[in-house]
């Protein structure tokens, strides 16, 4: 997953353009990923808004105090946009049930 760090990078140094589905994000280099707006589980069998929101993780756990707090125990950074606009987070907690995009160097 991607830290919080390389998705304030896709924020801050890409180009966004909004497919009707998804994201498609440039990179400074021409290459580029899609995020498809895949909602988020908010309960057993519930999918808020499927290709009107995404949400994603990040790795990086929420600090309280400068401390960090395990991922595992409350919740992570994560990433949320919408056709018009997109945002890095603070917690998200575990179950809210975000989908995980898979970063490779």
């Amino acid at each position: 997953m991607p830290t919080y760090e390389q998705m304030k990078e896709l924020v801050l140094a890409c180009k966004w353009k909004w497919t009707g589905e998804g994201y498609k994000v440039i990179g400074p280099n021409g290459n580029f990923i899609f995020l498809p707006a895949a909602g988020q589980r908010l309960g057993p069998s519930l999918l808020d808004v499927k290709f009107s929101y995404g949400y994603y993780w990040s790795s990086t756990s929420v600090e309280y105090d400068g401390v960090p707090v395990e991922y595992n125990s409350i919740g992570a950074y994560h990433f949320f946009f919408h056709p018009e606009a997109f945002f890095l987070y603070g917690i998200c907690r575990r179950h809210y049930g975000l989908p995980v995009r898979p970063v490779q160097e």
